[in-house]
């Protein structure tokens, strides 16, 4: 079968780059197959398993954030936050999970210093009042 090359790329360095011969991307309106010859085109590419064929018949799946993709010159290009094997996805999750949980208790503490400094501004202006009406 005919392969075309496959760049997953994150922001911290490229996931993966080599020939593969097909892919399925997981969209809003339900997965979307390539094959090799497929036309240009630009897709949203959702939250979930996306699958690629190796020209060795090895499939390969992979958890992604989403993201978008682009198809361009035979190029097959797929831009995401966040990609990892399917075996390592509940680690990722889990690990996601306490990165949300740690920056709600900082908003949280930020939350609850904000409430104490509104008080102790509120206390400090009301010693101010009663020195300038005690000055009087």
């Amino acid at each position: 079968m005919k392969t075309f090359p496959l760049r997953i790329l994150t922001p911290g360095a490229p996931y993966f780059e080599g020939e593969i011969v097909s892919l399925v991307l997981p969209t809003e309106e339900g997965s979307i197959g390539f094959l090799c010859g497929r036309e240009d085109c630009v897709i949203s590419v959702s939250k979930g398993a996306l699958r690629y064929t190796l020209p060795s018949g090895e499939s390969v799946e992979l958890f992604s954030e989403g993201g978008v993709a682009e198809m361009k010159g035979g190029v097959f290009t797929f831009c995401t936050e966040a990609a990892y094997l399917s075996a390592e996805a509940e680690e990722f999750r889990a690990m996601r999970e306490a990165e949300r949980a740690q920056e709600a208790l900082r908003q949280a503490r930020s939350h609850e210093e904000y409430a104490a400094y509104k008080v102790a501004m509120a206390k400090a202006f009301d010693k101010l009042k009663r020195a300038a009406h005690n000055n009087k």
